[in-house]
């Protein structure tokens, strides 16, 4: 008898255990739904919505856009439940990747929502540094004007056509026998960013730069060459060039107008030139 009232009393315990455990998980569903339900009445307030775009840093690229670009990314809801002009929940990626997809011309783009509600989208545009243009420039000292000339970034980045490469005051590269590629790289970064940033240290300035296979000369503005490769220490190159250049019998050739043939500074500590 003991035993069974036991075994009642357990039973009743359990039930009213369950019973408590149902009631705690039923008041959490319930206030979760109203916590939700509080959440999606707030944020589709007008007072939570992004109320202007607005566009700087722009200078070829037309402001307009993307600000056009940016109200048709924000327009609508996700799920039909939160608006994408939302300033907590707009979507920042999306918008960004678009922008850097909407002209190669754009390195680089960010946004943040101010205080009062408006969107704030800073651009940064590539600069022209070099010029890449075909073969036909290889067979004369200037640059010839034509349209198959880009505009390369300081990384070597092709994001615009420069149609007067004759006049512009930026070191031409002529990849062998490559035709320039909108939004493609001249050269492979490991090969381009210390070549180029060679011939940035130079002085005289560089007038253009032939790289074929692994070698590559660089024609300076006073009529010499320079003969380099990809395996060049250019620290050392820039050394060597230097301390030739600075030579007593080096300078009075020069002084008499004479001008070097070529300088070749592919061998470490070493240069071979010819007059």
């Amino acid at each position: 008898m003991v035993a069974r009232k036991r075994e009642d009393i357990l039973k009743r315990s359990r039930e009213m255990e369950r019973r408590r455990h149902k009631r705690r998980r039923l008041a959490l569903a319930i206030t979760l739904v109203v916590f939700i339900g509080v959440v999606l009445i707030a944020v589709n307030l007008n007072s939570f919505a992004i109320k202007s775009v607005l566009v700087r840093g722009a200078e070829s690229i037309p402001s307009g856009d993307i600000e056009l670009l940016a109200r048709e990314g924000t327009r609508g809801s996700y799920l039909y439940l939160v608006p994408r002009a939302s300033i907590f929940f707009y979507p920042r990626a999306q918008l960004l990747s678009a922008i850097s997809t909407l002209s190669p011309r754009v390195a680089s783009a960010r946004m943040h929502v101010t205080t009062r509600r408006i969107l704030v989208i800073d651009i940064t545009e590539r600069a022209p540094r070099y010029v890449w243009c075909g073969t036909a420039h290889a067979s004369s000292t200037e640059a010839k004007d034509e349209n198959g000339c880009l505009y390369l970034d300081i990384a070597g980045f092709a994001f615009a056509h420069a149609f007067n490469a004759k006049g512009l005051p930026y070191p031409i590269f002529i990849i062998g026998t490559n035709t320039p590629i909108l939004e493609r790289t001249a050269l492979g970064p490991l090969v381009f960013a210390p070549l180029a940033r060679f011939v940035d240290s130079l002085s005289p300035e560089v007038q253009r730069v032939e790289v074929e296979d692994e070698r590559s000369e660089v024609f300076t503005t006073t009529g010499y060459r320079l003969i380099v490769n990809t395996y060049t220490d250019f620290e050392s190159a820039r050394r060597n060039l230097s301390v030739m250049l600075a030579r007593p019998e080096i300078r009075e050739r020069l002084s008499h107008g004479e001008v070097p043939e070529y300088i070749d500074l592919r061998v470490p500590e070493k240069i071979f030139y010819k007059f």
